[in-house]
């Protein structure tokens, strides 16, 4: 299909859809054969707003796609802002893409910028989403269909607005001559009155990026004037362009993370200890410290300001993906020095110490690289060395002096399990790699 036919296709599409029986605003991708691609061809798929007259001003979906067929290889560099964010609107994206499994999916978001008046997003594509078509697609329609009951908007005073169900469409496979390297095809409509809709071929759009910090994965309240959508259950992560080598920001969220999972273990460590249930509301006020209304990663994000470069964030908008990380950390720990938990069990004090001493490890690691980011230096292997040191040297480390304890007379020093040093070193040395990465946005 030559582009002009592309867009006549498209065209027909958008004024069906829009002439359509909803009341309600709602989002809408081509559908087959609207856009056609070959197998190893580019081809940006545009999604496309109906406000069918209501005040949007922010908005969150999910696209889910078949990556035996479709692949973002750039992953967030292939998803772009549309022509009708022409407000300052931040738009954030996270892809998730594993062929093995048949998952593929991009999470979008877009919310809007602090100013006095909230802009409103007119009619129009919000939003572009850029796949290479599989070198062994076969040909025919594939699926490119929204998430259930992931369209999310809301409207320029903050409250949530009823949405339409979304028009899930597809790309229609062909094979044929060489195509061109990249076709983007999009369009916009003018909003209810006119009824009419103009298609339009446009450059890719580049956002006006701001100083607005990137939405919460959390829900937590944030300065923003609108609501802010958040579709779960995939967090949404955005990197910001070309964080300095020394990187305040950075290091700061890698303290949080590191008294974030030590606050844990030591609530763990306590009710160990005591042999009583884990208090939950001090887990809670844990996990408060780091992800709620005064959470230490908002509040770093909050701060950032292009004028200071070391106030960048490298990632903005992972608070929850690093709580995830954080909660199932602590569980694995957990339950590795405790194989009975959540059960609760007589007073252990080699079991309390070793989660103590796991939460000691982590925060030792974890404030070498913070130091080094700091500098915008390389991590001080000797210094991370003098870290695993503490805690598996033997008899010398705090696991080895621990079990070195165990008395048969005293029931509270026996270890519910020994010789775990080596397993519970990985798990620590897994996790502070595994958080660095995503910090620095580091493959």
């Amino acid at each position: 299909m030559t582009r002009a036919a592309v867009l006549a296709a498209l065209f027909l599409f958008v004024s069906t859809t829009s002439a359509a029986s909803q009341s309600a605003p709602t989002l809408a991708v081509p559908m087959c054969p609207t856009l056609e691609a070959q197998p190893s061809q580019r081809v940006c798929v545009p999604v496309n707003l109906l406000a069918h007259g209501a005040a949007v001003a922010s908005a969150g979906f999910t696209l889910t796609y078949d990556p035996a067929v479709l692949r973002l290889p750039g992953g967030l560099q292939d998803v772009q802002a549309g022509a009708a964010l022409t407000g300052g609107q931040m738009l954030n994206a996270q892809v998730t893409e594993n062929p093995g499994t048949g998952i593929g999916r991009v999470q979008v978001t877009i919310t809007a910028p602090i100013q006095p008046t909230t802009p409103i997003i007119p009619d129009g594509v919000v939003c572009e989403v850029c796949f290479t078509i599989e070198p062994t697609a076969p040909n025919g329609c594939t699926d490119i269909q929204f998430l259930a009951n992931s369209v999310e908007m809301g409207d320029d005073n903050g409250q949530d607005l009823q949405v339409d169900p979304p028009v899930s469409g597809g790309l229609q496979i062909t094979s044929g001559a060489t195509p061109a390297p990249t076709v983007t095809v999009t369009a916009t409509t003018t909003p209810p009155g006119g009824e009419t809709a103009t298609p339009l071929p446009t450059a890719t759009p580049t956002l006006t990026e701001t100083a607005t910090p990137a939405a919460s994965a959390t829900g937590t309240s944030t300065p923003v004037p609108t609501r802010t959508v958040t579709p779960t259950p995939i967090m949404t992560v955005t990197p910001t362009p070309t964080p300095a080598a020394k990187n305040n920001c950075d290091a700061g969220k890698m303290q949080c993370v590191a008294k974030t999972q030590a606050c844990f273990l030591h609530v763990h460590s306590r009710a160990e200890k005591k042999g009583e249930p884990v208090d939950s509301a001090a887990l809670q006020k844990c996990s408060d410290k780091l992800v709620g209304a005064k959470g230490c990663i908002g509040k770093l994000e909050d701060k950032q300001d292009r004028a200071k470069p070391t106030t960048l964030c490298s990632v903005t908008g992972d608070v929850g993906t690093l709580e995830s990380k954080v909660d199932a950390f602590v569980d694995d720990v957990v339950s590795e020095i405790d194989p009975a938990f959540p059960a609760v069990q007589s007073p252990n004090t080699c079991n309390a110490g070793k989660k103590a001493c796991v939460g000691a490890k982590v925060g030792c690691l974890i404030k070498v690289h913070q130091n080094a980011v700091k500098k915008g230096e390389s991590a001080d292997g000797a210094a991370l060395q003098k870290c695993s040191d503490k805690f598996d040297n033997g008899t010398e480390g705090c696991i080895g002096k621990l079990e070195t304890k165990q008395d048969p007379k005293k029931p509270k020093t026996l270890c519910s399990v020994t010789g775990d040093g080596g397993a519970l070193e990985s798990k620590v040395d897994a996790f502070v790699t595994d958080v660095v990465s995503e910090i620095r946005n580091a493959p």
